[in-house]
């Protein structure tokens, strides 16, 4: 009997040391991306994997010129604890670039909430962010680099480096990796993007 309760107490930890390192970026399991930009309204789907925990993602976001907003709803599937639902969002401002320029530098800032056994983890993701838009051309790199403020994960600097490729008609593509001291994790998804007149 108390073998059976330290292997459950050992699988239950197991499990909350996944979600450490799943909830270290906007949404549990979900690789850090650029907030959008320009007069644009951005919904996509997004799957994500840390250390082989999957997490599937909703996100709609609007931008208004060189400020932009996102929220997102993902839910996880622990291998012992089952699915659990975590949400964040996102704000960033381009500082320069954007337009003609190809390049665009900014700043963004997040929030998210994730509780798996019986505990609440919180992170607020700070950093900036660089997008390179060719242009006529699919492929746009980007790169975010971001301090990690949380409540229980470990407070680290942390990296995602990515790419969109846009298709016709607004409907495009999504990678990116997201990697620290605490984990990595990679993510891929589809979006499409609205564009709106200029206000």
């Amino acid at each position: 009997m108390s073998k059976r309760i330290g292997m459950a107490l050992a699988a239950a930890l197991a499990a909350l040391a996944g979600a450490r390192v799943a909830s270290a970026q906007l949404v549990s399991g979900v690789p850090v991306y650029v907030a959008p930009s320009g007069t644009s309204i951005l919904v996509s789907a997004d799957y994500g994997d840390a250390s082989g925990t999957k997490t599937y993602a909703l996100t709609g976001g609007i931008g208004f010129g060189r400020f932009g907003v996102e929220a997102t709803v993902g839910s996880t599937k622990f291998s012992v604890l089952g699915n659990k639902v975590g949400f964040g969002g996102l704000a960033g401002i381009q500082l320069f670039g954007g337009g003609l320029n190809p390049l665009a530098v900014g700043v963004e800032a997040g929030y998210s909430q994730f509780s798996v056994a019986g505990a609440t983890f919180k992170s607020i993701p700070v950093g900036a962010t660089v997008r390179v838009s060719p242009p006529l051309f699919p492929l746009k790199p980007f790169g975010v680099v971001y301090y990690q403020l949380s409540n229980d994960v470990k407070r680290e600097v942390r990296v995602s480096v990515g790419a969109d490729f846009n298709l016709i008609l607004g409907l495009g593509v999504h990678a990116a990796y997201d990697w620290g001291d605490s984990g990595h994790l990679w993510g891929v998804g589809a979006h499409f993007k609205f564009s709106l007149p200029s206000m």
